[in-house]
């Protein structure tokens, strides 16, 4: 009666395992496939022969070219910073910070923190 259970079992099990590698084999069909069909896309996407005019291929070389250039002057030159970014400095070992007022262009809440743990210090103009 024990080996029956076994059997019983072990079927039961083994049909369990089959269900699963059928279904888990579905996605990988699907995905073989949205895999396959994207491949014939990109291919048919490059060897695709269209008819343009010669004016219209070199607009788009000469538009390119421009482009290119102009990244390429954007990356080499830095970036100087605004005075209103200019929030922080340190001073006789001691980091000060401060927000500008927009209006009339002066600085406000003016802050001092310790360099060490970037905690507030009280009495800072004493």
């Amino acid at each position: 009666m024990s080996s029956e259970k076994h059997t019983i079992r072990n079927s039961v099990i083994s049909g369990l395992i089959v269900a699963l590698v059928i279904w888990i084999s579905s996605f990988f069909i699907n995905v073989w496939v949205w895999f396959k069909d994207s491949l014939l896309f990109f291919f048919n996407l490059f060897t695709t022969t269209i008819t343009l005019p010669l004016w219209l291929i070199i607009l788009l070389i000469v538009g390119i070219i421009l482009s290119v250039w102009r990244i390429l002057v954007f990356w080499r030159k830095p970036i100087k910073p605004s005075w209103i970014n200019y929030t922080k400095d340190e001073f006789h070992e001691i980091t000060w910070r401060w927000r500008f007022n927009y209006i009339d262009k002066s600085i406000e809440s003016l802050w001092c923190f310790c360099p060490h743990d970037d905690t507030e210090l009280i009495s800072c103009f004493a």
